[in-house]
Formats: structure tokens, C-alpha cells, sequence
């Protein structure tokens, strides 16, 4: 079984850092608990914060819970190597977000995606907003069809209910491969909004981390040779100090840009 204990790692002008160390099978792994103060106020041997310190008590306390979950975890897992049991630890010991009770907007992504549009519209960000908008719209017909409401709250959130609604963009709003990756990188910034500030889901159940987006590629129009040599046919003989708009075409469309142009089987 893995061996854990708090420890102070020596730093700058005189100063500690309190960490949790797991020793397993000989192999260390170091875990900052964010508490830092002067050596003088640590006691090495008893592994606690000395009385001298004015929150020794506070500390001591939340260092007694801290081994007593690495103690747990490390009985849990007593073959893992110490990076894993560490992080482990780590995660048991984070404060996971609770989740909203009660009749507000915080119990739906949708009304909690409608109170983001308004914030940028007061913000007077002004095209953002528009088009957040526009894709929140796709998002509320899609629910509306297929669950019979346009509200979705967060349990029902899941990687296949993002795959489904992928589908629905591409199948019935006939959006193109590049335009739905756009459609679901906007839910996306909005829903990891709401869950790394506004901490209304934990991270664990992010529906996107499951999911790569895939971007369709792009036809670019392209001249042929015999097109470009008629294009050089008509501005011959043309007595002018500047290149003539076929030769600008000429040069844009060799350097990659998809303009839009008519026919040239006339030329």
C-alpha cells in the first residue's frame, strides 16, 4: 500500500510550501496544497504547523482531512502507482459544484445561453451577439422537434445528445461540414463557460471532451491554363501604364483567392 504525508518543500526568503507526498513502490509524487508560510512555523517531525503560527489551528485541521482521503484513496488503490492515487486524491478532494435547485435560469443551458446573448448585447457586441443567437435558434428548433421543448436542462446534457444535434444540422438544416463545426464550437464556448466559471457542471461530465470537431475542406475556383492565355489575349495591344483588371484577377487568382468570376467561354 501506498505511504502518504505532509511535507514542507523549501522556497524563497525563508519560505515553505506545504505538500502531499505519495510514495508507492519506491516512486514519489508531490501534490502543492496552496498553503505557504516560514519554515520556522513548520514542526517537521510532528507534521504540523507549529502554535506560534496565528491559524495553526485552521491549517492543522484542514491538513488532518487532507490525510485522511489520501489515507482512504491509498487503501482503495493499493496496486495504482503513486501518480494515479495522487490524483486521485486531488479529484476527492476538490469541491465539486452543486447544482441549481429552484425556478431560475441557471436549471437550463438554454436560458443560461439567452442570458449570454444579453450580456454581449450590453456589452455592444453587436455581431457576437447576432450570431450566437442565430445558433441558439438551431438549437431550440432541434430540441423542440425531437424532445417536444425548447429547454434542455443540464442532466440531460450528454455526447450523444451533441452527436444528435451535429446530425440535425447537417441532414436537415443542410449546413456544410465547416459551418456546423462553427455551430457547435459556439454551444461549446458557452457550455465550458458555464461549467469553469459559473461552475453550473462539473468538469468531469463536459459532453465535449468525448467529441472532436471536424472541419469539411474547401474547394478554391482555380484557372486553367487556356483560360489565363485568353485572359493575356485581351490585354494585348492595349496601350495602358496599369495592369488591366483581367491581369488583376490573373495575379489574385494565382495567389490563391476564390473569387467569384463569370464565364470566359466567350473570350
Amino acid at each position: 500500500m501506498a505511504s502518504v504525508s505532509i511535507i514542507a518543500r523549501p522556497g524563497r526568503s525563508k519560505q515553505c510550501t506545504l505538500n502531499l507526498l505519495v510514495v508507492q513502490h519506491s516512486h514519489p509524487a508531490y501534490a502543492s496544497l496552496k498553503i505557504k508560510l516560514d519554515q520556522r512555523h513548520w514542526h517537521d517531525t510532528r507534521r504540523q504547523v507549529r502554535k506560534t503560527y496565528p491559524h495553526h489551528e485552521t491549517i492543522n485541521r484542514r491538513l488532518k482531512e487532507v490525510l485522511f482521503v489520501a489515507e482512504q484513496v491509498a487503501l482503495e488503490m493499493p496496486y495504482e502507482e503513486a501518480k494515479a492515487i495522487k490524483d486521485e486524491i486531488l479529484k476527492r478532494l476538490r469541491p465539486q459544484p452543486k447544482r441549481p435547485s429552484g425556478p431560475s435560469w441557471e436549471t437550463c443551458f438554454v436560458q443560461y445561453f439567452e442570458r449570454h446573448v444579453e450580456r454581449l448585447e450590453r456589452r455592444r457586441q453587436v455581431g457576437t451577439a447576432k450570431n450566437h443567437r442565430t445558433q441558439l435558434k438551431k438549437l431550440q428548433r432541434f430540441l423542440q422537434q425531437r424532445h417536444g421543448s425548447d429547454r434542455l436542462p443540464w442532466a440531460n446534457i450528454s455526447p450523444a445528445l451533441i452527436r444528435d444535434f451535429e446530425n440535425y444540422l447537417l441532414t436537415e438544416i443542410k449546413n456544410n461540414r465547416t459551418t456546423t463545426s462553427k455551430v457547435l464550437e459556439i454551444v461549446r464556448s458557452v457550455l465550458r463557460q458555464a461549467i469553469n466559471v459559473d461552475r453550473l457542471m462539473p468538469r468531469d461530465e463536459d459532453p465535449f471532451s468525448a467529441i472532436r470537431l471536424k472541419r469539411g475542406t474547401v474547394d478554391k475556383m482555380a484557372l486553367t491554363r487556356d483560360q489565363i492565355k485568353r485572359i493575356k489575349a485581351l490585354n494585348r495591344g492595349r496601350l495602358v501604364a496599369v495592369p488591366s483588371a483581367c491581369m488583376v484577377v490573373v495575379r489574385l487568382f494565382r495567389r490563391g483567392y476564390a473569387l467569384r468570376r463569370r464565364s470566359l467561354s466567350t473570350a
